[in-house]
């Protein structure tokens, strides 16, 4: 007869949502059928960031895989519930039970994350050791928010702009060209938000224009060390980068123009910018404009843009009071660290009450990752662990600013002068990668 009914942990936050700084609370409920007789009870807590990723080289005789890998533990902590650390067996009356937990986390812990190649992971354990039987373990995974509040960084507010043209060539004969200017608001944005592009693409040549699409691309940059035996020991890197907002626009006939006037693009639930606090794992997005170009170089417009987990307070300013945009520089290489950063992002609050204090602003809601669930169970778990092995954390997500009526209408997209015409020059050689879009 199965002695244990029940054996469970249940957090005073429903949510399961917790800020770095906070303390992360609950009990750990046990219903036994009848005394018994147990070791202890014990609750493990941990915090952890780890990255794997395997390279394959070589072929036939001399094919070897090389692992790369790095792991942070921020915090690893076992709690006596009941009972005593001697292993000297007692007997635990029968009934329901409830055994209350504090733990006070740090202030400076990254978001959870979970990735291709990697994680930021955050859980509780409760488990009950048995004399001469197996123990009973119960498993939950919570959500930790590394608070990124954009208000910090008002720069954040200026607007980015850009343009860029490109030649369309048939048959070795110039026909015309197809240029496009695209203006985004503002650099900062939180979950939820909508990102709204202004802009035009201007198709002076014989052919049509297939398609123009505006992306908000992840990109995950992976930290780790070699296993081999030959390894430097430096960090190597490996990135993912995955789509999480798309909106795209069609055909452009020849010599005509499409508008972009205020293209609304919703950000979904997606962890912040930087992973501040984790030095295995950083994380930026991008947003690009790229209009496919017949006979020619597609167009891409792409900049940088910070994700956070606390909006701007107020709406951004009209699109005719907005401060003097840039001009992006579109084909730019961008720095590659050698190593990942050992220092915390500034603009991070080491501690912050719950979301509140948004002048008249809704409280934010809570979503989990667009990204969607993955399994958490591990070499430390066993066949009588049972719990949430599905997780995908959660972050706060909040109404786009531009919902209420007020926000709704913009200035026409003024897009800057045409370059005036020259004779075609000599040809020149082609310019480097362009990164900004996938």
């Amino acid at each position: 007869m199965v002695k244990v009914q029940l054996f469970q942990i249940n957090f005073s936050n429903p949510s399961k949502v917790f800020l770095a700084g906070q303390v992360v609370s609950g009990q750990v409920v046990l219903q036994l059928r009848e005394p018994t007789k147990l070791n202890a009870i014990k609750l493990h807590l941990q915090g952890k960031g780890k990255v794997h990723w395997r390279v394959t080289k070589g072929s036939g005789n001399n094919r070897r895989t090389v692992h790369y890998r790095a792991e942070e533990v921020y915090f690893d902590q076992i709690v006596l519930l009941y009972g005593n650390n001697q292993a000297q067996a007692v007997t635990h009356p029968g009934g329901r039970h409830e055994y209350p937990f504090h733990f006070q986390m740090r202030a400076n812990l990254p978001s959870s994350f979970e990735g291709e190649h990697g994680y930021v992971r955050y859980f509780c354990k409760a488990f009950m050791d048995r004399p001469w039987k197996y123990n009973h373990e119960s498993k939950h995974a919570f959500t930790v928010i590394n608070t990124l509040d954009l208000n910090n960084e008002p720069a954040l507010m200026n607007p980015i702009q850009g343009s860029q043209s490109s030649e369309v060539s048939c048959l070795c004969c110039a026909s015309g060209n197809v240029s496009a200017s695209m203006k985004v608001e503002r650099q900062g944005y939180a979950p939820g938000e909508e990102i709204r592009i202004w802009g035009e693409v201007r198709n002076n040549s014989n052919s049509s224009v297939q398609r123009v699409e505006a992306t908000l691309t992840q990109h995950v940059t992976f930290y780790g060390k070699s296993d081999s035996m030959f390894s430097s020991g430096r960090f190597k890197e490996k990135e993912v980068k995955q789509v999480v907002a798309s909106h795209t626009k069609g055909l452009i006939p020849e010599q005509n123009v499409q508008v972009w006037d205020g293209v609304c693009m919703r950000i979904p639930s997606v962890p912040p910018s930087r992973l501040q606090g984790c030095n295995i794992i950083n994380i930026t997005y991008r947003i690009c404009v790229r209009v496919d170009v017949p006979y020619g170089t597609d167009i891409k417009i792409g900049s940088e843009i910070v994700v956070g987990t606390v909006p701007f307070r107020a709406p951004p300013p009209p699109a005719s009071s907005l401060p003097p945009s840039y001009t992006l520089a579109l084909n730019a290489p961008q720095p590659v660290p050698s190593a990942p950063p050992i220092t915390t992002q500034p603009g991070a609050i080491a501690s912050a009450p719950p979301f509140s204090g948004y002048d008249e602003a809704p409280p934010p809601s809570y979503e989990e990752c667009v990204f969607g669930r993955v399994h958490i169970k591990d070499d430390q778990d066993t066949d009588h662990t049972t719990g949430q092995f599905e997780f995908a954390p959660v972050y706060p997500t909040f109404r786009s600013v531009y919902n209420n009526g007020a926000s709704t209408s913009a200035q026409p997209y003024e897009p800057p002068p045409a370059p005036p015409s020259a004779p075609p020059e000599a040809p020149s050689a082609p310019p480097p990668p362009d990164d900004n879009c996938i």
